[in-house]
């Protein structure tokens, strides 16, 4: 079962801070640089060390599948992550091999591990295993983000640029405006100050964008808060559920 409480809980505690720093949320501790492992001992290695964003040589692949069905490498949870993640993203797999990839992805999502994060917002983004739900995708790119998954830094900049994230509520379009903002903040090693960040010595083309970003930003925030105004002025007359300014019970429910 998906604890769908505690990722809306990290949401919400923290994606409505107007600040563009990454907090420390693992329960899982993890390291973000990017390796490349040349053999099957050195990606198992660098996996149980905490590694997330590790490459194996395409050569290596077909035998790693092969190795990772033996469920002796399973005690360890990021070994059981590589195995599940290869029966999920497999174009050929059964039902039965997405059930049993999400069996193993689920629970190590519930405790904040970002591959399955980032594993469980593919799965919602093109329904497998899931009724289908871009939302939901959204909000957990977004954690996965945070906690320095390349591919879902890559997935919420290539979201940003296509229509289909402009129909997202102002609430989830403001969640991924403000992590796009922090992943070109971070990749560009842009030097925030109090009086916000340095822009003038990026090249022209990040400039433009960024600055494009904090007019959209702006707008969402303000936008945003009149939401709040208006969701507390309806709570004297519905109920927590019922409210429709209530976007933690209309995002549960897969809303808009």
């Amino acid at each position: 079962m998906i604890d769908y409480e505690y990722i809306f809980k990290e949401t919400i505690g923290y994606y409505f801070k107007d600040d563009f720093s990454l907090p420390p949320m693992d329960k899982i501790k993890v390291n973000t640089r990017m390796v490349v492992a040349t053999t099957l001992d050195e990606y198992l290695v660098r996996l149980n060390k905490g590694f997330i964003n590790v490459r194996i040589e395409e050569r290596l692949e077909r035998y790693l599948v092969e190795l990772l069905k033996d469920e002796w490498f399973h005690q360890w949870a990021p070994v059981r992550w590589a195995y599940a993640t290869r029966l999920l993203y497999n174009p050929e797999a059964s039902d039965e091999d997405i059930r049993r990839a999400l069996d193993i992805i689920i629970p190590l999502a519930n405790e904040g591990y970002p591959n399955a994060l980032n594993d469980l917002a593919y799965a919602y983004c093109y329904g497998i295993g899931f009724e289908r739900s871009y939302e939901k995708a959204i909000c957990l790119w977004v954690i996965a983000s945070t906690k320095g998954q390349y591919h879902a830094q890559e997935a919420l900049k290539q979201e940003y640029y296509l229509s289909r994230s402009k129909e997202l509520s102002e609430e989830l379009r403001l969640f991924l405006v403000r992590q796009v903002i922090r992943v070109l903040i971070r990749e560009n090693n842009v030097r925030v100050t109090d009086s916000g960040p340095e822009l003038d010595r990026l090249p022209l083309g990040i400039r433009t964008i960024l600055k494009k970003l904090y007019s959209e930003h702006k707008r969402l925030c303000k936008a945003v808060e009149a939401k709040a105004h208006l969701r507390q002025a309806n709570g004297l007359w519905y109920s927590v559920e019922d409210n429709p300014y209530n976007v933690g019970t209309k995002w549960k429910q897969g809303g808009n």
